[in-house]
């Protein structure tokens, strides 16, 4: 480590002395820099890893929502199973009673409505209109199986 100058230095000390201060002050300067751009990187990360921590408690917080939501629905359809047997109870007493099983076939619609059909283009009737004679006298569309149908048997 270097000392003052001295009362009595020389010009040449004293330039010696100027010329390493200078050099001094660069590396100072330097190494602060440094340590702003590293302070700068590591706030950036750590707030980086807040954001990632606020994701993950908000995703936390999601998850006990659909918890909640899962038990209630839970309870929603036993309490609807539940209905539901004691509908079929019903339908079965009214089964007993004369004149009353029309009222029983209804509720059995009810509680079982019927499939919706597998085939869109055919209804699951097997077949499709023919439209090739369309305009041809009048005629009117001869049923052709159905392709769909007939690729889901030959799979």
């Amino acid at each position: 480590m270097r000392t003052g100058l001295q009362p009595d230095a020389t010009p040449e000390e004293v330039r010696d002395q100027l010329s390493w201060n200078r050099g001094e002050l660069a590396g100072a300067r330097h190494t602060i820099q440094h340590m702003c751009h590293s302070m700068g990187w590591i706030a950036g990360h750590d707030r980086q890893g807040l954001d990632h921590l606020d994701e993950a408690m908000r995703a936390a917080r999601a998850r006990e929502r659909a918890v909640e939501q899962a038990r209630a629905w839970a309870q929603r359809a036993k309490a609807a199973g539940s209905t539901i047997d004691k509908v079929r109870n019903l339908c079965d007493q009214l089964r007993e009673l004369p004149g009353e099983r029309w009222l029983a076939d209804r509720l059995d619609a009810i509680l079982d409505p019927p499939q919706p059909p597998a085939c869109a283009r055919c209804k699951d009737r097997g077949y499709v209109p023919d439209w090739t004679n369309w305009n041809q006298a009048y005629g009117e569309p001869h049923p052709k199986p159905c392709p769909d149908c007939q690729n889901k048997e030959q799979t």
